[in-house]
């Protein structure tokens, strides 16, 4: 994060999400007055794919805890399933198990974007790293895909590349 006045003697970060009950701190050592880095932790189980807000929050001996604006971001689940899939009709419908981080709560909606078609998971009672998704009369051919949680997507497209190109694995061969 980028701004004014963020340096203290002590710089946390507060994280919301739907999902909490109250937002989650995570402190940011080694920023300076205009700009503050912090790094989730890699705890996938407590940090559920989604829209989360944030704000900074800066100590200063002496002085009143401040914060700074809320800002807004999306943190997007990733398919960690070997790609590309083939995936075989049976009886013209085709079911699909794909692996994600992070973890998909229950109340969590879910869906597979299959080229133009969105697929949403079969019920999921528990948090799981697993979805499973039930293509009925599905058509033969070759889609890019994307995982969608909670209105977020996974990333389809590489933009280490120039310029920028869909991630050539990222798919599902139905035959």
């Amino acid at each position: 994060m980028t701004g004014h006045n963020l340096g203290g003697s002590q710089v946390d970060v507060q994280f919301s999400n739907r999902h909490f009950s109250e937002p989650v701190g995570v402190s940011a050592p080694g920023g300076t007055e205009s700009q503050v880095q912090v790094q989730i932790p890699n705890t996938p189980a407590d940090w559920p794919a989604g829209m989360y807000t944030l704000t900074v929050v800066v100590s200063r001996v002496g002085e009143p805890d401040r914060e700074s604006n809320v800002l807004a971001f999306a943190l997007a689940p990733q398919i960690t399933s070997k790609l590309p899939i083939d995936a075989k009709r049976v009886n013209g419908d085709v079911t699909l198990k794909l692996n994600c981080l992070p973890e998909i709560r229950p109340d969590q909606q879910a869906s597979l974007l299959l080229g133009a078609q969105s697929v949403p998971a079969t019920d999921h009672p528990n948090q799981s790293k697993q979805l499973t998704f039930l293509i009925r009369a599905a058509t033969p051919g070759e889609y890019l895909i994307r995982l969608r949680v909670d209105g977020v997507d996974s990333q389809l497209i590489d933009f280490s590349t120039s310029p920028p190109s869909f991630f050539a694995k990222q798919k599902v061969v139905i035959s």
